[in-house]
């Protein structure tokens, strides 16, 4: 009897690594879709396999299930506690549950694997304003629009951040910037006329 079970988990340790194995050659060929199929099916071999829990867990993102892809992301920081996506993508997953403070601690901690990754700056930034700290997250912004000065939405964070703490001339400044690289946003245009109107009087 000894001898079957040990049969059993030699069989199912192949198995996985014969799915994992697919999961690899798929996501390096760019075959998304296979790569899911194969980690579902890695998955019913190993529960804990961090390539398994990696590509279910973005299964879900895609499906906008957010509680279920935190679950497979947990498992996955277990044998990967310093792989800065699945940080950035915890990040994701509470900021849509509207969960601000344990997201900016996900970005933190991806920004410390990833210094210069301007996308998870400014959601530091939009989750340190949404906490009130407004002059972390005005430093967190401008360091985001020094690294992507082309990020429309950068500028209007920025620029909403620092009206929120009387800085109306900074706040007009990266609302117009905001306006530049998006000319037809009639509420950019609109929000750069009143707030050059506070910073002239300011």
């Amino acid at each position: 009897m000894k001898l079957f079970s040990q049969i059993a988990q030699l069989t199912r340790k192949w198995n996985a690594l014969q799915q994992e194995s697919a999961v690899r050659t798929a996501y390096e060929s760019g075959r998304f879709s296979d790569a899911i199929t194969h980690a579902r099916a890695l998955y019913e071999f190993d529960l804990e396999n961090p390539w398994a829990n990696f590509f279910l867990a973005c299964h879900h993102l895609e499906g906008e299930r957010y509680t279920d892809a935190l679950s497979h992301l947990e498992h996955v920081l277990v044998d990967w506690p310093d792989d800065a996506y699945t940080h950035f993508a915890i990040g994701l997953c509470h900021d849509y549950l509207e969960d601000p403070r344990p997201a900016a601690e996900a970005y933190h901690r991806t920004l410390e694997l990833e210094p210069e990754w301007a996308k998870a700056r400014k959601n530091l930034g939009r989750d340190l304003y949404l906490l009130g700290d407004f002059p972390a997250a005005e430093a967190a912004l401008r360091r985001c629009c020094a690294a992507a000065p082309e990020d429309r939405e950068a500028h209007d964070l920025l620029g909403y951040v620092c009206y929120r703490q009387g800085k109306f001339t900074d706040s007009f400044g990266h609302y117009e910037s905001a306006r530049r690289l998006d000319p037809f946003n009639p509420k950019l245009a609109r929000n750069a006329r009143l707030l050059y109107m506070k910073s002239a009087r300011s």
